[in-house]
């Protein structure tokens, strides 16, 4: 079976990545304001429901 995004077992929890959900649903909103306004009516809580995933930025092609 094909996946439409890849969802992968974190401790024992399936879980997938909010960017790809957000590009496989085609939300018209940019990710930052769409993320936020999902965590804000659903109540999810960071660590709980969520755990940001920081990367350090490269600062864009050199």
């Amino acid at each position: 079976m094909n996946e439409l995004i890849k969802v992968v077992e974190q401790n024992g929890e399936q879980t997938v990545n909010a960017r790809d959900l957000h590009e496989a649903l085609a939300v018209k909103r940019d990710f930052s304001t769409w993320i936020k306004d999902r965590i804000e009516k659903y109540g999810f809580v960071e660590g709980e429901d969520f755990s940001p995933n920081l990367g350090k930025s490269t600062g864009g092609p050199s």
